[in-house]
């Protein structure tokens, strides 16, 4: 803007400082800049006293090779003569024939590199910053670039900025500060923000990801602290409450950290379900004819000691680390199958000791009635 601001004042100056003093054309009545063919002499800073100055330059003769073989120069001091530059430095304004404006500044013999303040690619119809319509009050803007391939464009509705691939067929292909249904965000994709993936947020703090309509692919609702997951924005539907957390792969339900991190799902309350199903190896090796079974004392000693059957966790264990209850199930039907045996065992010896019993009956028996018949023979 200061370079604009800049050209536009020497120009004025120029006109204003020389226009009474040099007559190009008298016979239209107007008059003109001079300008001097200096095309092989090479002017530094500090020959040209305070003024406005008009030259023909070869681009070999000051520098600016910008295409063609000449260019224009218009030479501004604004103060001193000689090499007295207290007052500032002396600009020059080059014209070349690629429709190019160029800029630069020296003092006493040096000037400085020239640098371009206008190209001919500002001019051109594919890179520009335009209005729709010429009230600007109901402008819509655009800044195009590459032809009609990209381009940014600023609504007059107020509906964000949109980034185009196909330009004005595209408004909506990526658009920040988009609005739907009460929310505004980010939009992706095409037009129709109803059926566009995009990230949308109300005023409250609440919404997420959008995937089409209001479907959501993730839904936070900061009012009432739930994340839902699939569906619509309602908390019956997929939903993460407040309280828990997604921690290391592990969902954690009731309670936002782990005394064991082993367990992908850690509940802090009652579960409910209609069916379980665990994996689980089963015991049938207690039937083993390789089995060991511990004998029946053994056990007794290890339960006084202990207070618990061997294999089975403790209670102060319990407490600590809870019960799998694969493995604890795998325990308890090994201890059935273990008492199993130990109820083989026992009935066995149960029936050897009733046939003993019977035996000594009948042997009572028959004494009995021995004796009876000697106290019979007596008499």
């Amino acid at each position: 803007m200061r370079k604009t601001l800049f050209l536009f004042a020497c120009l004025l100056a120029v006109h204003y400082s020389w226009s009474q003093t040099y007559s190009l054309a008298p016979s239209s009545g107007q008059n003109g800049f001079a300008v001097y063919d200096t095309r092989s002499t090479v002017y530094e800073p500090q020959d040209k006293n305070m003024g406005v100055y008009g030259d023909f330059k070869l681009n070999t003769t000051d520098g600016l090779t910008d295409g063609g073989t000449y260019n224009g120069v218009i030479t501004f001091r604004q103060y001193g003569i000689g090499t007295d530059f207290s007052g500032g430095l002396s600009h020059e304004l080059g014209f070349t024939d690629n429709n190019n404006i160029w800029l630069r500044s020296g003092s006493f013999a040096s000037w400085g590199t020239w640098t371009e303040l206008w190209s001919s690619g500002n001019l051109n119809k594919s890179n520009f910053i335009n209005k729709e319509n010429q009230n600007y009050y109901q402008a819509n803007t655009w800044l195009q670039f590459n032809g009609n391939n990209y381009g940014l464009y600023f609504p007059e509705s107020g509906s964000g900025i949109h980034l185009a691939p196909n330009f004005i067929s595209s408004y909506g292909s990526f658009q920040i500060d988009g609005s739907k249904n009460g929310y505004t965000g980010i939009l992706f994709g095409a037009t129709n923000a109803e059926t566009t993936p995009n990230i949308m947020f109300d005023g409250n703090g609440n919404g997420g990801v959008d995937y089409q309509g209001n479907i959501w692919g993730f839904y936070y609702d900061l009012t009432n602290n739930y994340l839902a997951i699939g569906g619509t924005n309602n908390a019956a539907t997929g939903s993460l409450y407040a309280g828990g957390a997604i921690f290391n792969n592990n969902v954690l339900i009731g309670k936002t950290s782990q005394t064991n991190t082993s367990y992908k799902l850690d509940v802090n309350g009652n579960i409910r379900a209609d069916q379980v199903t665990v994996n689980a190896t089963g015991a049938d090796y207690v039937f083993d004819s390789t089995y060991h079974l511990p004998p029946i004392n053994s056990l007794s000693k290890y339960i006084n000691k202990y207070h618990h059957l061997p294999g089975v966790s403790s209670a102060q264990q319990m407490k600590k680390d809870g019960l799998s209850i694969g493995d604890t199930e795998m325990q308890l039907l090994q201890k059935m199958e273990e008492m199993t045996l130990y109820m083989i065992k026992m009935n066995k010896k149960l029936q050897a000791v009733e046939m003993q019993v019977n035996g000594l009956k009948s042997m009572n028996k028959h004494l009995n009635t021995e004796i009876k018949k000697l106290k019979a023979g007596e008499k």
